[in-house]
């Protein structure tokens, strides 16, 4: 008997066969390395964007303190995280920032966001203060004072943080009171804006008015004084030529 030989649909003979190649296609290989490559391409230019801001950025930031707050609330307590960053370019412009959130860097980053729109100048002379500075911030009572060169930072903490990013080679240092953070910082800030241009000017002009005052001074003692003597009136006279006829 002949062989039986196994019959075939027409929708068997009529599929295409396809190749390796043309499978992957079909099976969405295509798209998915191309979503691939975007999600690779994305992930590269965020990437770049952000070391570019980073080295085009004309403030360095230090992270003073970071702590644990916490909020009650109903059902408990509600944690999050405090960042204070000091932020400045080292040439005369600094500014500070506080910020929470429920995570270290994101209170960082908002730290900074804040820091850098609220920057403040600094009066620089000679790599230090132009004058002596007292200023009392809420339990902070901060004294700055200038330094001669070679003398660098006599400072510790916040306040050192905050000179240094600001541009302050020399100076001297005294803090008082309170050794909160955040209240430290703020009174280096307003010790730093509280310098005047002029005030040298002015020092300089007294000091030459005192020794102008000391010259008059020294030659109006120097100078003999001439004794007026006052003319005889007639009683004088009378009682004069009594006393010397009683002595004849």
């Amino acid at each position: 008997m002949p062989e039986e030989q196994p019959t075939t649909s027409s929708a068997a003979q009529t599929r295409p066969t396809t190749s390796p190649a043309n499978y992957s296609r079909s099976m969405g290989g295509g798209r998915a390395g191309g979503s691939d490559g975007q999600r690779r391409g994305r992930q590269g230019g965020g990437r770049t964007d952000g070391q570019r801001s980073r080295s085009t950025s004309e403030y360095d930031d230090r992270v003073v303190s970071v702590d644990r707050v916490s909020r009650v609330v109903k059902g408990g307590r509600r944690i999050r995280f405090r960042a204070l960053v000091v932020m400045g370019n080292r040439a005369g412009k600094v500014g500070m920032g506080v910020a929470k959130s429920g995570d270290v860097a994101g209170a960082v980053q908002k730290a900074k966001t804040q820091a850098e729109r609220h920057m403040q100048t600094v009066t620089i002379i000679n790599d230090t203060i132009p004058h002596e500075s007292t200023v009392r911030y809420s339990g902070v009572r901060l004294l700055l004072k200038p330094a001669s060169p070679g003398t660098s930072i006599v400072a510790g903490g916040a306040v050192r943080a905050v000179i240094e990013l600001a541009g302050i080679k020399n100076v001297l240092s005294k803090s008082l009171g309170s050794s909160n953070k955040i209240n430290m910082t703020k009174a280096t800030l307003l010790a730093l804006s509280s310098f005047k241009t002029d005030r040298p000017r002015r020092v300089q002009a007294d000091s030459h008015k005192t020794a102008e005052m000391v010259e008059e001074v020294a030659l109006v003692e120097a100078t003999p004084v001439k004794k007026t003597v006052k003319p005889r009136t007639k009683k004088a006279e009378v009682l004069a030529t009594e006393e010397t006829n009683a002595t004849a």
